[in-house]
């Protein structure tokens, strides 16, 4: 099975902790999560809203010392990677300094985790959705219930990076129906 090609989420993370280094940071780590979502709601028996979204969520965390800052940004342009890490660094210079924290950890050997990923979830269409909410329906309708709920379908990798070496990403599908059924 194929994972999600869309933002480069380890580029990017690369990218705004080298950037954090340039603006005076000791160590930095940053997260992306890259992602999309979609689902269909459905109330009294009928279904009323089928949206989707994609989102890239980027944050930072900005050691100087033992002074930490966390800024995070959903833009991934140059430019806004530069304003993520000084924001990051002006916070962590108002933090006081944090006696317990000694380091970003290292790289360590990270097996796999086998079974994350589904295509068949991850690009779940607004058909297979519709059909899912019907079954529900059918299922309130058969005792004289109304149903109330939800089917969401969606993908995500994770990346994180950090300026010790640590440079993982992991990508994962997720699905799941929510239901109420009153009557």
């Amino acid at each position: 099975m194929s994972q999600p090609e869309r933002a480069n989420g380890a580029e990017i993370a690369a990218r705004v902790v080298s950037m954090a280094l340039e603006a005076g940071a000791t160590q930095a780590e940053a997260v992306v999560i890259d992602g999309s979502s979609a689902l269909t709601r459905f109330a009294n028996n009928e279904m009323h809203q089928n949206v989707a979204e994609d989102d890239t969520v980027v944050s930072l965390r900005f050691i100087e010392g033992q002074r930490i800052g966390v800024a995070s940004a959903n833009r991934h342009d140059d430019e806004s990677l530069r304003r993520l890490a000084r924001s990051a660094g002006e916070t962590a210079r108002l933090q006081p300094v944090q006696e317990w924290f000694e380091s970003l950890p290292e790289p360590s050997p990270t097996p796999p985790r086998e079974g994350a990923w589904a295509r068949s979830t991850a690009e779940a269409d607004p058909d297979l959705r519709a059909d899912a909410a019907a079954a529900v329906i059918a299922a309130a309708q058969s005792v004289g219930a109304r149903a109330f709920g939800l089917v969401e379908t969606g993908a995500e990798t994770t990346s994180v990076v950090n300026s010790l070496g640590i440079d993982v990403s992991e990508s994962r599908s997720r699905g799941q129906v929510l239901t109420v059924m009153m009557g």
